[in-house]
């Protein structure tokens, strides 16, 4: 295995981890704003199905980054930036929860800097992100400029680009071609 097929299947897997864990941090960021809902309202006993309900209204537009990461899992900075703010929003989401405990009351109103709320605007973005990369792709596939599925048989290869003679070569041989001197 030469170094560049190793530094590439650990990029590969070192990226699909971090997607991985900013899932994760998105999920306990959600799990982590409705306790912090549930402890702060006191009045809400409308039942099981209320709650399914609430959960579905607000928790799945909260999986956004989510399906973000999904999305981009093939571009590494994307990635690596998805998770980190989904990390900070999850530390963002624990002080306040230490602090609550250790208090006892949450801040009376609302702030900007609120983990629920970064975690609304990030979802916001990280639809837009979908949707801008949606409608790139569906311009190109109109266009015609990217196939739907990448050539492996060396024949249809040799078709599409009639001048490469890539399949013919051996791997590891290196051709010179000779020019002459004289014209």
């Amino acid at each position: 295995m030469t170094d560049k097929v190793l530094w590439s299947a650990i990029r590969r897997r070192s990226v699909t981890a971090a997607a991985v864990l900013g899932a994760v941090a998105n999920v306990l960021c959600i799990m982590l704003t409705c306790h912090r809902d549930s402890l702060t309202t006191h009045e809400f006993n409308h039942g099981f199905y209320a709650a399914v309900w609430l959960a579905v209204l607000f928790g799945i537009p909260l999986l956004t980054p989510s399906l973000a990461l999904f999305v981009f899992r093939r571009s590494a900075p994307v990635v690596v930036l998805l998770t980190i703010v989904l990390l900070l929003v999850l530390k963002m989401n624990i002080d306040e929860l230490l602090r609550y405990w250790e208090i006892g009351v949450f801040a009376p109103v609302r702030k900007w800097d609120s983990p629920g709320i970064a975690l609304v605007f990030l979802s916001m973005f990280s639809a837009a992100m979908i949707v801008v990369r949606a409608i790139i792709r569906l311009i190109d596939r109109l266009q015609g400029t990217i196939p739907t599925r990448p050539p492996h048989d060396p024949a249809e290869i040799a078709r599409i680009m009639p001048g490469s003679r890539r399949h013919h070569r051996r791997p590891g041989i290196i051709r010179f071609k000779v020019r002459s001197c004289s014209q």
